[in-house]
Parts: C-alpha cells; sequence; structure tokens
C-alpha cells in the first residue's frame, strides 16, 4: 500500500503478531527441543533465541520509521527476509526434535 496510515497499520499488526509467536516459541518449541536434546540451553533453541533478538531489532526499526521515508520498505522487508530465515531454520532444525517427541 502507498497510504501512510495503512502501512503503519499493517507494520504494526505483522509486529503484534511475530510478537506472539515468539511467545509461543519460547513457551512450546523451546522447552521440547531441550528435553529431545537432554540439555537446558540446547544450541537450537539458544540459535531461535538469537534469531529473536535479531527480529526484534528490525521491529524497532519498522516502528520507528515514518511510513513516508524509503527506510519503511528497506526495514519492512529485512523484516521478512529475517522471518523467512528463522522460519527456514526452524523447519530444518527445531522442527525435528519436537516431531520426535511423544505426545
Amino acid at each position: 500500500s502507498r497510504d501512510p496510515q495503512l502501512r503503519r497499520q499493517i507494520a504494526s499488526q505483522v509486529c503484534v503478531a511475530l510478537e506472539l509467536q515468539a511467545l509461543l516459541e519460547d513457551a512450546g518449541c523451546f522447552p521440547v527441543v531441550a528435553d529431545a536434546t537432554g540439555q537446558v540451553d540446547a544450541p537450537l533453541g539458544t540459535d531461535a533465541r538469537a534469531a529473536h533478538q535479531s527480529i526484534q531489532q528490525v521491529m524497532r526499526a519498522v516502528r520507528g520509521c515514518d511510513p513516508h521515508d524509503v527506510l519503511f520498505d528497506v526495514h519492512f522487508h529485512d523484516l521478512m527476509d529475517a522471518i523467512s530465515q528463522h522460519m527456514e531454520d526452524a523447519e530444518h532444525a527445531m522442527l525435528p526434535h519436537a516431531a520426535a517427541q511423544p505426545g
């Protein structure tokens, strides 16, 4: 969208959804990985937490940028790229551990 208000609203909704997803991952996925590997601070969980921190930084950049600014698009695309990479990493590293757990 080119409408600055709509752009701000979409970015805000995306950031809220990502924050909720991170909370669910912290509460659900990381404990499963820790159980599956027998490590409280499993490397996979540590990597995902680092990705969450990186994503949080990009979300701050999106939220702090004026939707009229050309950097808004750059930051939003950076956010999409970071999320895509995190999802790919989770699919290949974390999900097999979660799937291996009974119940």
